[in-house]
Formats: structure tokens, C-alpha cells, sequence
């Protein structure tokens, strides 16, 4: 239960245009992840991948995670970025297009994840 609420809560931090922002202004969608991170984000096996260079930087390490329907009816699929600096939790859904976009995650575990992250 605490993980459908939490994945609940984390997708709908980017329901698409005209879902009811009561006031809100729509935003743009987020720009696609990059043609070779779209193969990675359609395989089903939660893996971890290294990558010489990604939007994350170079030399990292991307932990996928599991895929979810989000209560904006999008298909999300967690996952994790490991740099040089530590690990950052991460989410991507899937944009009207199909592609894999990442979306602004507000947390990770339970807990809730501070600051900017653009």
C-alpha cells in the first residue's frame, strides 16, 4: 500500500497538460532521454548498466528499477544514478509519444527529495 501511494504521489508531480492542474499552468513535456537510454528504459528486467556518458555525466551507472501505471496513467519506471558523487534517485515516464522522459521525482524510500535538481 505504502508503494502504490508513494508512486502515486511521485508521478503526479508531471500529470500531463489538461489533467485538472486546478489553476496550475500546463507545462511543456520534458525532452526525451537520448535514443540509446530509450532501449535501455523499454527492456522489463530491472539491471544495472554502465555508461560511458549520459545526461547524468560520463562514466555512470544507471540501476533501473520497476515499472509502474502512475495515476497519471502514464507508464513510470524508477531508477537510479550512480556518479562519482553518490547516487541520485531518478523517474522517467513515458511521454503521448512513447518516448522516455525523465520527470521530477519529490521522493525516494520515503523520504522526501529536497531541492533542484535541473
Amino acid at each position: 500500500m505504502a508503494f502504490f501511494v508513494s508512486a502515486s504521489l511521485a508521478a503526479c508531480a508531471s500529470a500531463p497538460a489538461g489533467s485538472g492542474g486546478g489553476g496550475i499552468a500546463p507545462r511543456e513535456p520534458s525532452p526525451p532521454l537520448p535514443p540509446p537510454l530509450q532501449g535501455l528504459f523499454d527492456r522489463v528486467s530491472a539491471e544495472t548498466t554502465p555508461l560511458a556518458s549520459s545526461p547524468w555525466g560520463r562514466e555512470v551507472v544507471v540501476r533501473l528499477g520497476v515499472t509502474y501505471p502512475a495515476a497519471s496513467g502514464r507508464e513510470c519506471r524508477t531508477f537510479v544514478v550512480q556518479t562519482g558523487d553518490g547516487a541520485q534517485p531518478g523517474l522517467a515516464c513515458r511521454r503521448a509519444d512513447r518516448q522516455w522522459a525523465e520527470v521530477r521525482i519529490l521522493h525516494h524510500d520515503g523520504r522526501p527529495v529536497l531541492g533542484d535538481r535541473s
